[in-house]
């Protein structure tokens, strides 16, 4: 199929019509496993399918299945809400609808960085690839993880640790201190609670 054939009239005109729309996105066991790299980019026809959900209904949820990683920049700031599943396993079915019906508070943290695109990620651009070896080197040094972003002046597009849930929550009573010291590496800033 080309562009533009995706999504049919059908899908369309139902998106149209319904409450809320669930997309359920990302990679199978034929376009990603272990052992082998996968494209940052989702599967053909699903950014278009996102991307037409979400301008017919502005109730589109997207649930991303994947491993890592995926390019959300078509659409992410387009649907008012994003699912990292993972591979959820066989009560991930469960787990999800809970979720999505409200049983269920979406308090999960991402436990990785998920970059915008894959010119931000560090790793991406302090590579070499050695000459007739499967040795990889990795340039980075300490510039790995939240370093590496702020050593490169971008920002992933959800940090470590993000996560967003029904409820709020507030903090009170901080202290935040700065901490001198000579190592660019150490913390900037004490933070406590009295």
């Amino acid at each position: 199929m080309r562009q533009g054939q995706f999504v049919s009239e059908e899908a369309k005109k139902l998106a149209a019509q319904a409450d809320a729309v669930v997309v359920a996105a990302g990679f199978d066991p034929d376009t990603e496993s272990e052992g082998a790299d996968r494209t940052f980019a989702l599967p053909a026809g699903q950014d278009e399918l996102i991307k037409e959900m979400s301008a017919l209904n502005k109730n589109t949820i997207v649930v991303l299945t994947s491993g890592g990683s995926v390019d959300m920049n078509a659409w992410v700031d387009r649907v008012p809400a994003l699912i990292e599943a993972w591979y959820p396993g066989q009560q991930g079915g469960t787990a999800l609808a809970e979720v999505l019906f409200g049983d269920v508070n979406p308090s999960g943290r991402l436990p990785v960085t998920l970059n915008g695109a894959g010119k931000t990620t560090r790793c991406m651009t302090a590579t070499t690839r050695q000459k007739n070896t499967k040795k990889v080197v990795y340039k980075e040094g300490v510039f790995v993880g939240y370093r590496g972003y702020e050593h490169a002046g971008t920002k992933p597009l959800f940090p470590f640790g993000f996560g967003l849930s029904y409820s709020t929550f507030k903090y009170s009573n901080l202290t935040v201190k700065p901490v001198v010291s000579g190592d660019p590496a150490a913390p900037r800033y004490e933070v406590s609670s009295k």
